[in-house]
């Protein structure tokens, strides 16, 4: 899997900061997988700033093969930001 977050600071539609990281899975067993460790960031553009009235995106998709892939909600999905 692979995630990317865009940063909109301001609200004003463009994103100043987007950033890619890597999440793989170790094994092809079905069910749920737990992604906890990150191999860090693989790109990222743009400056860092507050945020102030502006909005987070996060996308989700498998970085190998064209099989769908389910991300949990509730107490099954946990999104920490990189910033407080």
């Amino acid at each position: 899997m692979q995630v990317r977050i865009s940063y909109d600071l301001t609200g004003n539609g463009s994103w100043e900061r987007v950033e890619t990281s890597r999440y793989f899975a170790t094994d092809p067993v079905p069910g749920y997988e737990h992604y906890t460790q990150s191999t860090g960031l693989a790109s990222a553009t743009g400056t860092l700033g507050a945020l102030s009235n502006g909005t987070v995106r996060v996308e989700v998709w498998s970085a190998i093969g064209n099989n769908p892939s389910t991300v949990g909600i509730g107490n099954q999905s946990v999104l920490r930001l990189p910033y407080s």
